[in-house]
């Protein structure tokens, strides 16, 4: 049976209307008068292919699903979405330039209370993340909903999600720029906005996904700040205010520890030789996994082992196996705040830079000093920068990965379990060898 019929025009022109079970798929004209010519012409489209607008030939099979999907678009029961979702994939190969118009669901809603929305604890998106074994923690979310009220709100007010596109981000990518924002905090308050447009992309709730193939802040990173061996021996030469704060740092400097894994240390966590990073401390999210929800061990100077246990034991609220070390006075359901730890370093800085002159000194005069150790962006993780590099330049890169806690559960569970006691024992040696000969006190020998 041919696939095809042929029927006279009434200007005397024959076309050939082609089926396929049954179904008409395309019906075109021959250009011929007479009967004869046009069934071969017609017989030439059904085996070498149907003439496109683009002069290039076309398989039959391929007309035969284009008139299917022109079919269902005319009779198929569609919502917005899959309008839209239609569009954005022809605009994405080419074929149109139009721009796409979501006014349903949320892209109906507004961008602030979308982000602000989605950032909130216990909603869709932070729920969504947490059924994929991806926790969001209350801190990132409480500096997401902070980027997005500061930045977010007023750049796009009254716009509705759906009136998104990738130039108008651009431009707000722009305007940041121009706030003279680093790269850094650029790439962070774009994301409070991408990461939930891209979800809501994949979970087909957009059609589109306006920050799809947008480009990623770029410029010069501004550098953590390394203290030298030097300023490390004078640092901690110097009277500290607050004996918590400068055990604390001292944790930092020999463990590689995060000011949130100090605070969330307790007295189980102490071994003979090793310390247990077993939580973090914030404020938001109380004691909670670590920052990669991984457990670790790290090899412990005994000096500053030593030092733990008598901070522990100065508790007021007792030596028990889950006392924090690094306690509150007020109370013992939490460990005292983070700002004590920065305040005792900064005063310790400043005290080093003063030298004799820090008594005397005002307020003004701390304030100068403070500056040029701000400008470095030295902080409690300069520490951690510290350990890290000296334990690189001493042992194998996987090694203090571990240590440092920079690592997967994949990559963690690679190593064999009786490679730990020599690696850790390595880490030992080398942060005695180096740090802990910065701190005032000589650290004891291991066998």
């Amino acid at each position: 049976m041919r696939p095809f019929y042929l029927y006279e025009r009434p200007s005397g022109v024959f076309y050939a209307e082609f089926f396929e079970n049954g179904v008409r798929i395309a019906s075109k004209s021959t250009k011929k008068r007479n009967r004869d010519e046009a069934v071969v012409v017609a017989y030439t489209w059904a085996t070498e292919g149907f003439p496109g607008s683009n002069g290039e030939e076309r398989p039959l099979s391929d007309v035969s699903s284009v008139s299917t999907l022109l079919g269902l678009a005319r009779d198929l029961d569609l919502e917005p979405i899959d309008a839209a979702r239609v569009v954005a994939i022809l605009r994405h190969r080419g074929l149109i330039s139009i721009s796409i118009k979501q006014n349903h669901g949320i892209a109906a809603e507004k961008v602030a209370d979308f982000l602000s929305r989605n950032w909130e604890e216990g909603s869709e998106y932070i729920l969504d993340k947490a059924a994929d074994g991806h926790r969001v923690g209350n801190r990132h979310a409480y500096e997401m909903r902070r980027r997005v009220a500061m930045y977010w709100v007023e750049h796009f007010k009254d716009v509705s999600v759906g009136e998104v596109t990738r130039p108008d981000l651009k431009a707000f990518a722009v305007s940041l720029s121009a706030r003279g924002l680093s790269a850094g905090s650029r790439a962070k308050i774009m994301q409070a906005g991408t990461t939930l447009f891209r979800w809501a992309y994949d979970n087909e709730m957009l059609a589109i996904d306006p920050s799809a193939g947008l480009k990623k802040s770029s410029g010069p990173v501004k550098k953590r700040g390394v203290l030298t061996d030097d300023e490390v021996q004078a640092v901690f030469a110097v009277e500290w205010k607050d004996r918590r704060a400068k055990i604390g740092c001292e944790v930092a400097l020999t463990c590689g520890l995060r000011a949130g894994e100090i605070l969330g240390l307790r007295v189980c966590d102490i071994a003979d030789a090793w310390l247990y990073i077993r939580h973090a401390w914030s404020e938001l999210d109380k004691l909670k996994a670590p920052k990669t929800e991984e457990e670790r061990r790290v090899a412990l100077v005994k000096s500053v082992r030593d030092e733990l246990v008598a901070l522990a034991k100065s508790n007021p609220h007792g030596y028990k196996p889950e006392s924090y070390i690094f306690y509150d006075p007020s109370s013992d359901a939490r460990p005292m705040m983070h700002h004590i730890l920065r305040m005792g370093l900064d005063d310790a800085l400043v005290r080093t830079s003063l030298g004799d002159r820090y008594d005397a000194a005002t307020v003004d005069e701390r304030r100068e000093a403070i500056k040029p150790w701000r400008e470095r962006a030295v902080s409690m993780h300069s520490f951690r920068h510290l350990y890290a590099t000296r334990l690189s330049e001493r042992v194998a890169q996987s090694v203090a990965m571990r240590s440092t806690g920079h690592t997967s559960r994949a990559v963690f569970e690679a190593y064999a379990n009786h490679d730990d006691e020599r690696s850790l024992n390595e880490v030992r040696g080398a942060i005695e060898d180096t740090l802990g000969k910065l701190l005032p006190f000589k650290p004891a020998k291991h066998a």
